[in-house]
């Protein structure tokens, strides 16, 4: 696949992803949960040649409204390197925090006939 083709592939699967994501009512809410880095990955599904993976970070634009901004990498091991450089600076467990949750929830709807949380 040719640079120029690359990228016009990147353009097309970043605008359909935010237009996904974007369509989801939890879009809005997402910085504020802590969401402020959505990554995807992208390949060709005819060749299975790579995209890229595509990182959106929240941030402030020059023109002083936050937003998500895009950066792409071409190597999947930029991408995981990245992740978990965010998932070391985070100030909480996230795998903790889903844990809880799912436990709220599970006492809350309460268990069904032989089910145990586990």
């Amino acid at each position: 696949m040719s640079e120029e083709e690359k990228q016009e592939f990147r353009k097309v699967c970043e605008e359909q992803y935010r237009l996904m994501i974007k369509s989801d009512i939890k879009y809005k809410f997402l910085p504020s949960l802590g969401m402020t880095d959505i990554m995807q990955g992208f390949k060709n599904p005819e060749t299975g040649d790579i995209i890229g993976i595509l990182h959106l970070r929240w941030k402030r634009g020059n023109d002083g409204k936050c937003s998500y901004h895009s950066t792409w990498y071409d190597n999947p091991n930029d991408g995981f390197e990245l992740i978990k450089d965010i998932q070391s600076k985070r100030v909480y467990k996230q795998h903790m925090l889903l844990e809880a949750s799912k436990r709220k929830m599970f006492f809350m709807t309460g268990p069904k006939k032989d089910e145990t949380f586990n």
